[in-house]
């Protein structure tokens, strides 16, 4: 179980540094709309990802 909730941490934190990497360039390039357009669903996925993780049981 710790090994399914290891792989969906570093799932989360790719997808949330890409979705803020992603918008730190589109706000580089003075596009701020598709900054704001494209660093949220990066970090919903992200949390998304967290939300399914299975928490900690005594099996």
């Amino acid at each position: 179980m710790m090994r399914i909730r290891l792989i969906l941490m570093a799932a989360s934190a790719c997808l949330a540094s890409l979705g803020v990497f992603a918008g730190a360039f589109g706000f580089a390039n003075g596009t701020l709309d598709q900054a704001i357009a494209f660093a949220w669903p990066g970090l919903g996925a992200a949390l998304a990802l967290i939300m399914v993780m299975p928490s900690r049981t005594q099996d």
